[in-house]
């Protein structure tokens, strides 16, 4: 059940940071929720608030005395009927300043504790510097074994094959076996030792399973067996790219890891990179342009990446782990803050710009997933994925949404130019439109989960069967 300690922890902080600025700034706090619907259990502190648990575990919220509901609408008829008393515990009484100090808590909550808790594990756990040296992967396995363009398959291990969706079957099955090939060339007889190569692909149930590949394609249409078109090579080894090459600089700029470089790769789909590189000792220029490849994205579904087919050339058994000062560890808190905040929104412009698919958008099902399968590596990688998530919450609730926190600080700042509030008629009319807006990302995460829900809803009904 670890995806129940993620959710309460990463809620629990984005609201908590709402909830201590809120009583730092005189504002009287009714509810403190982590959860939605009916309450669990709950208690009452000495303040009057209301502390609870919900049913549905779709986020939280900080709800003010004088809000109308728990999204912070400000209840007008009631703020016209307070008693100077109760104004001064009033939210929406409070000065400008007051209500966005208490409104941008909530995300600055989420980055300030997502920064300690990788700077935590950081400094507790320590960290590995890769470097930046590559290992070539080998050449397309059909061309190492002398498979080309044109060949016609006739039969795989004495097997007849009559297509090439039946070729794909038995390739697949077959990650890292030899296999037997006779084939035709130019009308001459030929047999061949072909191994594909070991692939992880993801499942309809949102799982992933090894193949075999072979880089093939089909070919010109014939009769008596299937006709085949060989792939290029991986680019790096069409660019002249060795093992051992220990990157520097990818276009100009400075690498200080293989994480770093395969994230430069990656987001380079179809762009040409200069890499400076130390080969043996002496510099080098490799001209590379990554190919666009759909991958699993770690999370059970696919992202579209650049791949030029390199893998880290150093032994990691040797890296020496290092266990950074207390600042250091800072450091790197804040440095990967940042790398999720940057990736987030790349990510989202690519999105929009139709260079990526909204595939990787995941909802409450992807957290239980998630969650469940990084608490089997351990406490730390858990703390990790919390740190993430966290990251991830406080920048989508900056998003500029009515109903998020973004939408509020949007009409905070109309009202800061304007000299006075947004008429009623327009927050109203903004919250609608946000209300749609957040519908709709929320069907789109329950539609990318579809699969895992269909997995469970099948896994419920073998059990009860």
């Amino acid at each position: 059940m670890a995806w129940i300690f993620v959710l309460v922890v990463v809620v629990f902080i984005h609201e908590l940071g709402h909830f201590l600025v809120a009583r730092w700034c005189g504002v009287n706090v009714s509810t403190f929720s982590i959860g939605f619907g009916r309450e669990i259990f709950g208690f009452t502190d000495a303040k009057g608030t209301r502390w609870k648990l919900g049913w549905i575990p779709l986020g939280g919220y900080v709800k003010f005395m004088d809000d109308d509901n728990a999204a912070s609408v400000p209840s007008r008829e009631r703020l016209q009927n307070m008693s100077a008393s109760e104004r001064q515990g009033s939210f929406h009484a409070k000065p400008l300043w007051q209500r966005a100090a208490v409104v941008a808590a909530g995300p600055v909550a989420n980055f300030l504790s997502a920064i300690l808790m990788f700077a935590g594990t950081a400094y507790v756990l320590g960290t590995q510097a890769i470097p930046a040296m590559v290992k070539v992967k080998p050449l397309n396995p059909a061309i190492t074994a002398g498979m080309r363009t044109g060949d016609v398959v006739r039969r795989v291990d004495g097997k007849d094959v009559t297509d090439f969706k039946a070729l794909g079957a038995v390739i697949a099955k077959a990650p890292g076996r030899s296999l037997t090939f006779d084939l035709t060339r130019d009308g001459a007889p030929l047999t061949l030792q072909v191994t594909p190569e070991k692939q992880v692909i993801p499942t309809p149930g949102g799982g992933v399973e090894d193949a075999g590949t072979l880089g093939l394609e089909a070919g010109d249409a014939t009769s008596g067996g299937v006709a085949v078109k060989v792939r290029p090579n991986y680019a790096a080894v069409l660019a002249g790219l060795k093992t051992g090459d220990l990157v520097t600089r990818v276009d100009g700029q400075l690498v200080v890891g293989f994480a770093e470089l395969s994230q430069m790769i990656a987001k380079a789909a179809g762009r040409e990179l200069t890499l400076d590189v130390v080969r043996d000792g002496a510099p080098a220029v490799v001209k590379v342009t990554p190919d666009k490849q759909k991958v699993p994205d770690g999370f059970g579904g696919e992202e579209t990446r650049g791949i030029i087919g390199v893998e880290p050339g150093a032994d990691r058994s040797k890296i020496p782990v290092v266990f950074p000062s207390l600042p250091a560890a800072l450091g790197l808190g804040v440095e990967q803050t940042w790398q999720v905040i940057t990736s987030t929104l790349g990510y989202f412009g690519d999105v929009s710009r139709g260079q990526q698919s909204a595939e990787k958008i995941g909802g409450i099902a992807t957290v239980i997933d998630v969650s469940n399968k990084i608490a089997t590596f351990g406490f730390g990688p858990l703390i990790q994925l919390i740190a993430l998530l966290s990251v991830s919450i406080g920048l989508l609730n900056l998003f500029p949404i009515p109903l998020l926190d973004g939408g509020h600080l949007m009409y905070y700042a109309a009202e800061a130019i304007l000299g006075k509030p947004l008429s009623d008629e327009t927050q109203e009319f903004g919250f609608r439109i946000g209300l749609a807006l957040v519908s709709m990302l929320m069907f789109l995460a329950l539609w990318n989960d579809r699969f895992r829900i269909l997995k469970w809803i099948n896994n419920l009904v073998s059990w009860v069967s």
